[in-house]
């Protein structure tokens, strides 16, 4: 209670009635499915993976597992190829999984230091972010960015879509 009055006090909203209601553990984890695709049944979004809650990645990577997915079930369906197409998606999003899983747990690091190292990087951060306009990008990184799909059967390995 008396963390939570120190907050509201520093953001001026100290003079607010609050009360406790639930409080609980979080353990941030990150976790996924060795593969979305199971013969005709094709798994996205939290169904496929899951992710801590700092970041903001899972909403956003449940948005680019539907993106993925919709023109290759539209090829598919219209029957401009085969559903071996499918297999790409599974490739391609665990790949991604794998990258928004690292920034995810680099966010929950900084939130919620788990040793006292990650502590003082976090109150040094802090604490120079004000001056020094390039380290508050280490507070606050960019949430999503788009990934590449560098090992997939439909990349060219140069960085050209196919």
């Amino acid at each position: 209670a008396e963390f939570v009055q120190r907050h509201l006090d520093a953001i001026g909203e100290g003079h607010l009635p609050w009360k406790t209601v639930w409080t609980s553990v979080y353990r941030a984890g990150a976790m996924t499915l060795d593969s979305y695709r199971h013969g005709r049944v094709v798994f996205a979004g939290n169904a496929a993976h899951a992710m801590p809650i700092f970041g903001v990645r899972g909403l956003n990577s449940g948005f680019d597992d539907a993106d993925n997915l919709a023109w290759k079930l539209a090829f598919v369906a219209k029957g401009l190829s085969d559903a071996a197409l499918l297999d790409s998606y599974s490739q391609e999003r665990i790949a991604a999984f794998h990258v928004n899983a690292e920034n995810a747990m680099r966010s929950t690091e900084f939130m919620s230091p788990p040793s006292r190292g990650f502590d003082l990087l976090r109150e040094a951060a802090l604490s120079l972010s004000e001056k020094h306009r390039g380290i508050a990008q280490l507070i606050n990184p960019r949430q999503t960015q788009a990934v590449c799909y560098v090992d997939s059967p439909l990349s060219s390995g140069e960085g050209d879509a196919l």
